[in-house]
């Protein structure tokens, strides 16, 4: 994958040794976003992909997806330097995390989503920015008014996206399928962050009802409704879906076990038709494009697992990914193995 000039600095900074690291300023805050489909017209399942339409939705939000990236980055290496006690380069990096936020939150980004595309696709987006902002400001400067501008910028998207995502007039089936899970999993991490419990409450009963109307199997009907990429769809769903629940359960609400044991059977079923994509083949009813087998998943598809294995439940998934692969996923929080490792007592 290419890097951008900001991630190429920030890479070579972290190759020459975490102490010249320096703070690496955020792209310029995009305030309006205007997304077609990616899929092409009268695709009913949203399944056929228009190259055309698909690469100008990902050049409109590379400055977004940019601006989370850089976040993850550096409030990884500001966790990391914590843990090894360089608490001041830690801090260093932690302002930068701040600061990069507080930029976006004062031109208040991402604020006039003019397309229902855009309005389902920027949540994921600001679910990396909450990540990023629990995270780094306990190891940043107290600077008030900053953290004032930052919750409230937050928390203006998060009752954006409640209200959206509630609406009749939004599309049913994109108001309740992967795309409603990290949508909660956005509103849940600023909730928990501001201590606003009805944001709390709307991302746990979202999570709820999605665990409770999975299939015998662990299949979710909505994404299986997806055609050849309902497998597909299927992944994309549980990393929310399970990483909001260990968020969940880490706060005093256990989710992990409800309706049936519902999150193991979820993780089963994408788990054993990841090996074999028949299964989802069989339920989707026609042949699925991807994944086609574990070796073709990559880190940021694989990046819930920390948190599944924070909830104690079965497969452990000890192995699964090689040994080699960083579980990371900008859009939750950075490096996943460093942020769900249990303190060492």
């Amino acid at each position: 994958m290419r890097l951008t000039p900001v991630a190429f600095l920030f890479a070579l900074g972290l190759q020459t040794g975490l102490a010249d690291a320096k703070c690496v300023p955020t792209p310029v805050p995009v305030v309006s976003v205007d997304l077609p489909s990616r899929y092409e017209d009268g695709s009913k399942t949203r399944s056929e992909i228009d190259e055309a339409a698909n690469a100008q939705v990902n050049k409109v939000l590379e400055p977004v997806d940019e601006f989370v990236s850089v976040l993850a980055r550096q409030t990884t290496d500001a966790l990391r330097l914590a843990k090894i006690g360089e608490r001041e380069k830690a801090q260093l990096l932690a302002d930068c995390v701040m600061a990069g936020l507080e930029r976006w939150a004062k031109a208040n980004a991402l604020s006039r989503l003019t397309s229902v595309n855009a309005r389902l696709a920027i949540p994921s987006r600001v679910a990396g920015a909450a990540f990023a902002y629990a995270l780094a400001s306990p190891l940043a400067s107290r600077k008030e008014a900053q953290r004032k501008a930052i919750s409230a910028w937050l928390v203006r998207q998060a009752n954006e996206t409640v209200k959206f995502f509630d609406d009749p007039k939004t599309p049913p089936r994109a108001a309740r399928n992967n795309l409603r899970m990290w949508a909660a999993l956005s509103v849940l991490r600023t909730g928990l962050t501001v201590k606003d419990n009805s944001l709390v409450k709307w991302s746990e009963d979202s999570f709820r009802r999605t665990l409770c109307t999975a299939s015998k199997d662990g299949s979710m009907p909505l994404e299986m409704e997806r055609g050849p990429l309902a497998l597909h769809y299927q992944l994309y769903a549980t990393q929310p879906l399970v990483v909001g629940v260990a968020l969940l359960k880490a706060n005093g609400k256990d989710l992990s076990k409800i309706c049936n044991n519902a999150l193991q059977r979820i993780v089963g079923f994408t788990l054993d038709a990841i090996d074999d994509p028949g299964l989802a083949s069989t339920r989707a009813g026609v042949v699925q494009k991807r994944p086609r087998g574990k070796s073709s998943l990559q880190a940021h598809e694989l990046a819930w697992i920390p948190a599944w294995q924070s909830l104690g439940l079965s497969p452990s998934l000890k192995g699964y990914a090689p040994s080699k692969m960083t579980l990371s996923n900008s859009k939750l929080g950075g490096n996943q193995t460093l942020i769900w490792e249990k303190p060492k007592s």
